[in-house]
């Protein structure tokens, strides 16, 4: 193969657009992606969760319905409204501390929390949650520091 100073830009401009190519098209085969929500003091605000994505966020407890469920406040998520979460395996922490959750978020259903978490919702909280996703939580953990 003959090298001239003149084919060596085409060479590296065909050489670059091959790598391109190939990272772009290594994201493709990903599954659903965790959404990371932004933090405390972040510009923007994650307004919507769909039913099915999947979350890592944090906040702080502030009410526990029962044993398996609480009221988390995070000023990033969800324009800051409250958010109603829900852990199979039991919630271990207190009012005010701050957590760390990953899970799933899904549609609120007042039947389900009743009857799945025993919790009795009145009203007035069924009204203000009728359209808010709620975080089913695999993890819980507590944040350190804070």
């Amino acid at each position: 193969m003959l090298h001239t100073a003149g084919h060596q830009p085409l060479r590296l401009a065909l050489f670059s657009a091959l790598i391109a190519a190939a990272v772009g098209l290594g994201g493709c085969a990903t599954e659903t992606p965790e959404v990371a929500t932004p933090g405390p003091g972040a510009d923007t605000a994650q307004t919507t969760l769909r039913a099915g994505e999947a979350v890592t966020t944090d906040g702080q407890i502030a009410r526990i319905l029962g044993p398996r469920a609480f009221v988390m406040t995070e000023p990033g998520l969800l324009g800051g409204q409250e958010i109603l979460v829900l852990h199979p395996a039991g919630v271990t922490y207190e009012q005010g501390a701050r957590v760390q959750i990953t899970g799933q978020a899904q549609p609120f259903d007042a039947s389900v929390v009743r009857a799945d978490y025993g919790i009795d919702l009145t009203p007035d909280f069924i009204t203000g949650y009728k359209d808010r996703p709620v975080i089913l939580a695999k993890e819980i953990d507590l944040v350190r520091g804070t």
